[in-house]
């Protein structure tokens, strides 16, 4: 009943959301699968990326809601969405997909490269508008390693930003600290070999084409560098030994706090920006969108990629 209701819901809305905007002309729904499409190069006025959490989208809850609860928070995510305009979007903790139908009814601009289907748990996605159209894009969960089977996986998208250069965009949601920091650090530092080992086959593969490659890996982490919690946890190191720089480095951690304090747990630095690009390329620091619980229990992080 509970899911009936859900999708009769997100019916309405994206007809509710779809009439108030003016469409230009219709909008792919459906996710690239696998495939790669025509492309035009990005301007070089440059990109802005946005990774957040949406907690539980559509709801905050795992189910069981009212109707009101899903439009509620729904409205609330498109609003922020609007004031955030990024170019893309990395979102996670995607309870059910269908919601992501009602954003792109209301922000037609957009369109769903890839939203991944991981059994039942929660999902992650990548959107983007013109001129960051992705060239290919697909979901691919981590496997068991030596130390560790982590939960869910990646999403992954290509754009070209030129004839000469490509971008790599990956959404992800790690380990959750549930159970425990040293219980669950091994299952985030081998997603993170994980990642870095099919970033490094894309980088490659388009730089045997002639082509520079930059990669961002954005979203949760459930890991706080800024905490002596986490001292013992390798998840970012990792990624930064591969040849990634941390967009928060030098950044007051009080700008940092990605994560909301329920009451229980203090306010953590868990949403990141992770960035690979040519030697002499520099990018600005990250920032956070300053929202409050009422959203979500996650803020925004937001990266700007200039003059590519």
């Amino acid at each position: 009943m509970v899911k009936r209701v859900t999708l009769a819901l997100i019916a309405s809305l994206c007809a509710f959301f779809a009439g108030c905007g003016q469409q230009d002309k219709p909008q792919e729904d459906s996710a690239l699968q696998n495939q790669t499409v025509p492309h035009s190069p990005v301007p070089d006025s440059g990109l802005r990326i946005a990774a957040w959490n949406l907690q539980w989208f559509p709801g905050k809850a795992p189910g069981g809601l009212a109707a009101e609860d899903y439009s509620k928070h729904i409205s609330a995510v498109i609003s922020e969405l609007k004031i955030i305009d990024a170019d893309i979007l990395l979102l996670q903790e995607i309870r059910d997909p269908a919601g992501l139908q009602v954003i792109i009814s209301a922000m037609p601009e957009y369109s769903l490269d890839v939203v991944s289907d991981f059994s039942g748990n929660l999902e992650v996605a990548i959107l983007s508008r013109a001129p960051a159209k992705a060239t290919e894009g697909f979901m691919q969960a981590f496997e068991e390693g030596e130390e560790a089977k982590p939960p869910r996986g990646f999403a992954y998208a290509t754009v070209m930003l030129t004839d000469e250069a490509v971008l790599a965009v990956y959404s992800v949601h790690l380990k959750s600290n549930s159970g425990g920091i040293e219980e669950t650090t091994p299952k985030r530092e081998e997603s993170a070999r994980q990642l870095i080992a099919h970033c490094n086959g894309l980088k490659e593969r388009f730089e045997n084409e002639g082509k520079a490659f930059y990669a961002v890996i954005g979203g949760d982490f459930n890991s706080d560098p800024t905490s002596e919690k986490w001292a013992e946890d390798d998840t970012l190191s990792i990624i930064q030994d591969a040849g990634f720089k941390w967009a928060g480095q030098g950044v007051a951690r009080e700008e940092l706090i990605s994560w909301l304090t329920d009451g229980r747990y203090p306010d953590a630095v868990f949403d990141h920006m992770m960035v690979m690009a040519p030697e002499g390329y520099e990018f600005s620091q990250s920032s956070t969108h300053k929202t409050d619980r009422s959203v979500s229990d996650h803020r925004a992080v937001i990266l700007q990629l200039s003059g590519l």
